[in-house]
C-alpha cells in the first residue's frame, strides 16, 4: 500500500478569463470534487490558495486550488504541506497534460515535468519530484492538426467534444478519490486503466520521458532565450531614490547570456515616473489587486501612480514577448517588480505576500521570475554550452 493521500492540489490559473482553458483542467478537477463533497472553498491567504476539506471515512483531506498563477504553484503546495506536515508522497496534483489526447489520463507517482511550469516549481518548492500526479490529457496542438502554438492553446477553451471528454475523465477519477485516500494507488490505477489509452501510447508516453535530453544525457531544463531583467539590477540609476546598486550583467554572462540576451527594463520609468521620485506602495492589496481594479498604487504623500504602473507593467509585457523572452529576473518586493512580497502600504517596510503589478501581469504570461536572491537558479542563457556547470 502507498501512503493516503491527505491534499489534492488542482493547478491552473485564478480568474474568470481563465476559466474554462484547458491548462485550469486541474482546477476543474478539484471544483468538481469539492460539489460533489459539499465542501466551500475559501481563500487563504497564508498559502496563497484557495483550500476546502473533505472527509473520506475517517480520514481528512486537503483541497488546494493556488492563486499564484501556474508559474509559481509550488509556492501554495509547499506552504500547505509545510502547515498540515504533509509529505510529497501524500500529494495528488491533477494537471492538464500536453502528451496525453483528450478523453485520457494517467495516474503516476514521480518523474519529469514535461515542460508544465506548474510541475516543476512544486517539484522545487518540495525539493522532489515524488508526488503524485493526475494527468489530465488536453491533447498537443500539433496532434491535433491545429495551428496554434502552445502557449494560445493552453490558454485557449477546448471545443465541445474535447471538453465532453475531459468532464468524462475527471468524472472518472472523482470515483477513485476514496481508494487514493486510502492509499490504494494500485487499485486506483487499475480503475484508471480504460483511459490510459492503447498501451503503445503508454510505452511511448513512458520512453519520452525517461529518454536522456541533448546534451550528454542531462535532462532538459527550462526554455532558453533572452531574459527580460529589472533595469535598476543592471547598475541603471532608475530606483525611486536615484541610487545605484552593483549590476548582476557579470553574472549573467557567466551563465550564457549574450548583450543582445538581456533586456533591460524598468516599469516606472516607461509608465512615465520620473528619477528620483517620491517612494510609492500598494493600498489595499497586491499586484493582482491592482490589475483587478480593487487596489491603488500610491505615494506616500497619497498621489495615486496607479496608472503609470500599469502602463509599466503592460509595456513590460509587451516588450517580453517582442523579444521573446524566457524567463525575467526581478528586484523583489517592489510594487512593480516584487514577486513574493510587496510592502503593504503603510510605509513602514512591513511586507504582505503578492506580487508587484509588472510581475503579476508576467506571471498571467506564464513568463517565469526569479529575484536577485536566486541568481544561481536562473537557467542558462542562450551561448551556454548544454553541459555547462552551474554556478
Amino acid at each position: 500500500m502507498s501512503k493516503a493521500i491527505r491534499l489534492i492540489v488542482g493547478l491552473g490559473n485564478p480568474g474568470p478569463e481563465y476559466a474554462g482553458t484547458r491548462h485550469n483542467a486541474g482546477f476543474r478537477f478539484v471544483d468538481a470534487l469539492a460539489r460533489r463533497e459539499g465542501a466551500v472553498m475559501r481563500e487563504e491567504r497564508k498559502f496563497q490558495a484557495e483550500v476546502g476539506r473533505i472527509r473520506v471515512g475517517e480520514r481528512e483531506v486537503w483541497l488546494l486550488k493556488p492563486l499564484t498563477f501556474m508559474n509559481n504553484s509550488g509556492r501554495a503546495v509547499q506552504a500547505a504541506a509545510q502547515y498540515y506536515k504533509i509529505s510529497p508522497e501524500e500529494i495528488l496534483v491533477a494537471h492538464d497534460e500536453l502528451d496525453i489526447d483528450p478523453g485520457q489520463m494517467r495516474l503516476k507517482q514521480g518523474g519529469g515535468h514535461a515542460g508544465h511550469n506548474g510541475l516543476r516549481d512544486i517539484a522545487a518548492q518540495l525539493g522532489t519530484p515524488d508526488f503524485w500526479r493526475l494527468r489530465l490529457g488536453v491533447g498537443h496542438p500539433r496532434r491535433l492538426q491545429m495551428a496554434q502554438q502552445v502557449f494560445d492553446f493552453v490558454l485557449s477553451a477546448p471545443s465541445r467534444e474535447h471538453q465532453a471528454a475531459l468532464d468524462a475523465c475527471i468524472d472518472a477519477a472523482l470515483k477513485v478519490v476514496n481508494d487514493m485516500a486510502e492509499g490504494d494507488m494500485t487499485k486506483a490505477t487499475r480503475a484508471l486503466a480504460p483511459f490510459s489509452g492503447s498501451k503503445k501510447a503508454e510505452k511511448d508516453d513512458a520512453k519520452k520521458e525517461a529518454a536522456p535530453k541533448k546534451g550528454k544525457g542531462k535532462a532538459s531544463g527550462p526554455k532558453r532565450g533572452p531574459i527580460l531583467v529589472s533595469a535598476c539590477l543592471l547598475g541603471e540609476a532608475c530606483r525611486y531614490d536615484g541610487r545605484t546598486v552593483p549590476s548582476v550583467r557579470p553574472i549573467l554572462e557567466a551563465r550564457g547570456y549574450r548583450e543582445g540576451d538581456i533586456v533591460a527594463f524598468c516599469p516606472e520609468v516607461a509608465g512615465g515616473l520620473s528619477v528620483p521620485r517620491d517612494p510609492a506602495e500598494i493600498i489595499g492589496g497586491a499586484g493582482a489587486e491592482v490589475v483587478e481594479g480593487q487596489a491603488r498604487v500610491k505615494t506616500q504623500a497619497g498621489v495615486d501612480v496607479t496608472d503609470a504602473y500599469l502602463k509599466g507593467a503592460r509595456d513590460a509585457v509587451a516588450l517580453a514577448r517582442k523579444r521573446g523572452v524566457a524567463c525575467a529576473l526581478m528586484r523583489s518586493k517592489s510594487p512593480s517588480c516584487g514577486r513574493d512580497s510587496v510592502y503593504d502600504g503603510t510605509f513602514t517596510g512591513t511586507l504582505r505576500p503578492g506580487q508587484g503589478v509588472a510581475a503579476d501581469l508576467l506571471t498571467r504570461r506564464m513568463i517565469p521570475i526569479y529575484t536577485e536572491t536566486e541568481l544561481d537558479q536562473v537557467p542558462e542563457g542562450p551561448a551556454a554550452p548544454t553541459d555547462s556547470p552551474t554556478i
